[in-house]
Parts: C-alpha cells; sequence; structure tokens
C-alpha cells in the first residue's frame, strides 16, 4: 500500500472502505504508529506505520454495534484501545486491531475521549464531560450543556476541550472545576497537545478547518506558529510527530462530516513527506 519515498505526485492510495466520508479521531499511538477512526458504512479502526503502510482495517460490525452514525473516538490505554461510539464502549488490542471486550458505560454519543496519567479515562458526550476510574464507575461529570467535540489532556493534568457551541477551547482542573478558555483563529474541531522537549512546554496543535492549517499554540493560547498552509484543505484531526511535524485527516470542505480527502504527513518545514489520498473508485 505504501512506501516512504513517496511525494506529492505519487500519491498513496487509501483501501476504498475508507475513501467516505465521517474520518474522525486520529492519534500517535506510543508504538509510533497511527491509528484513526471511521463512523461510514461499518466503520473501522484503521492502523498504519510512519511510512503510510497499512497496518490493519478492523471493522467496526465486529462483535458489537456496526460504527455508524455518531463519531467514532478512542484513547491508548497500555496495549490497548479504549473505542468509543455512541453509549458503546468497545476495548481493542492495539497492535492486531482484534476486540477484547465491551461494555456500556452510560453515554450519550460520545464525542471526544482523554486518558490521565492514574488511569481516569474522560468522555466528552452530548451532556458534557464525564470520568470514569480504572472500574469502569463514572465518579464525576463536569461542563453541562457543554458539546465538546474533541478533549485532551496536558502534563499538568488540565482537561482541554473544543466547544463547537461558542468555538473555544474551555480548560479544566482535574476536580472540573474551571481553569479559563481560549478563543482560537478559524474553526476548530480537534486537538492534540503534546510536551514540546525543545521547548519545554506543552504545546496545543489546532486544527483550524477554516484556514486549511494547523495552529500550534501554548496553553495560555498564544500562538507559536502554524503548519500544513498550502497543503490542507480543511483539516479534521491531528497527531502531533516527534520530529515537530503532523499527520492530518483532510476534508474537502469545511463542514463538520465533510468527506475525506487524504490524510497528509508534513514535515516541521512544511514540506509534504507523504500523502494517502481518497481512493478513486466508489465503495
Amino acid at each position: 500500500m505504501a512506501n516512504s519515498g513517496a511525494t506529492p505526485n505519487s500519491p498513496l492510495i487509501l483501501p476504498a472502505t475508507v475513501a467516505s466520508s465521517n474520518v474522525g479521531d486520529l492519534a500517535l499511538l506510543s508504538s509510533g504508529n497511527f491509528l484513526i477512526s471511521q463512523s461510514d458504512s461499518n466503520g473501522y479502526l484503521i492502523s498504519f506505520d510512519p511510512s503510510g503502510a497499512l497496518l490493519y482495517l478492523t471493522d467496526g460490525s465486529a462483535g458489537a454495534t456496526q460504527f455508524t452514525s455518531s463519531p467514532v473516538v478512542f484513547a491508548e490505554a497500555g496495549n490497548e484501545v479504549y473505542v468509543m461510539n455512541s453509549s458503546t464502549t468497545r476495548v481493542y488490542n492495539k497492535t492486531t486491531g482484534a476486540l477484547a471486550r465491551k461494555y456500556d458505560p452510560t453515554l450519550s454519543n460520545a464525542f471526544g475521549v482523554a486518558r490521565d496519567s492514574l488511569g481516569n479515562t474522560y468522555v466528552s458526550d452530548s451532556g458534557g464531560i464525564k470520568r470514569f476510574d480504572t472500574t469502569g464507575f463514572n465518579d464525576l461529570s463536569f461542563a453541562a450543556g457543554a458539546m465538546m467535540y474533541d478533549i485532551d489532556i496536558d502534563s499538568q493534568g488540565i482537561i482541554y476541550g473544543s466547544n463547537l457551541a461558542n468555538g473555544k477551547i474551555m480548560k479544566f482542573n482535574p476536580d472540573g472545576t474551571s481553569a479559563g478558555e481560549i478563543t482560537p483563529t478559524g474553526t476548530t474541531f480537534f486537538i492534540d497537545i503534546v510536551h514540546d522537549k525543545d521547548l519545554g512546554i506543552d504545546v496545543i496543535y489546532q486544527t483550524d478547518a477554516t484556514n486549511g492549517l494547523i495552529r500550534k499554540l501554548n496553553t495560555s493560547g498564544v500562538e507559536l506558529g502554524t503548519i500544513g498552509a498550502g497543503i490542507l484543505i480543511s483539516p479534521i484531526s491531528v497527531a502531533a510527530t516527534a520530529d515537530g511535524g503532523v499527520v492530518v485527516s483532510d476534508a474537502v470542505s469545511t463542514n463538520p462530516g465533510a468527506p475525506f480527502r487524504a490524510l497528509v504527513k508534513i514535515n516541521p518545514d512544511n514540506t509534504l513527506a507523504w500523502e494517502i489520498c481518497q481512493a478513486r473508485k466508489a465503495i
């Protein structure tokens, strides 16, 4: 499927099963491989290596309700991945994509998921943000009424949520109280927070769908730079890479759920490393 020497003139082709709308969550796993979710048809979890080569494609209908309608979001936990879709949670082996188990944590259309250093799982749904402890017990609920399309946690345990209702990035302390907010430029769907060892700070990678690029912010909201200008059309989700670049799932327009265009790896100097284009044939 892929080769590490791909250029913009020789785009890689993604399997037809993924050439559709509703490509959602994207993450860089601790193994160095990437994982992306898709909620059309049966829905899929798709894993690929840093060169863009496909590792596995797991059908979301296996052992449970299909990955349809609502977003498919996930969080890494050891050698597993917790996958939330609508009111269902499924746990998969992150290396093989095999379904391990499933349970119902009483959610209402999960949008974002993140895990803290203590093993707690935070899930944003249409009713706010819920925290589940390591046993799956819901021990904290906050941000009532806010629709956080994506959430992440920084190295200090502060929870960040991309609020589609007001366009802001909301910040919460571990106890659920407000820690402030950021008013970003452009339309933000997804965020990825990494600790930059060179700068010695946490950096927020913000998708700016309106302007077709990724913005880098510090945790106070000060912009540190951008990446992807002239390459991206409407970034959906983003995963920062160790070299300071990003992998982005790009769409053909700024509408939520817009048709998927490509997976793109962009180097820190804004050059294109590789691109996996939408398949040219219909599903």
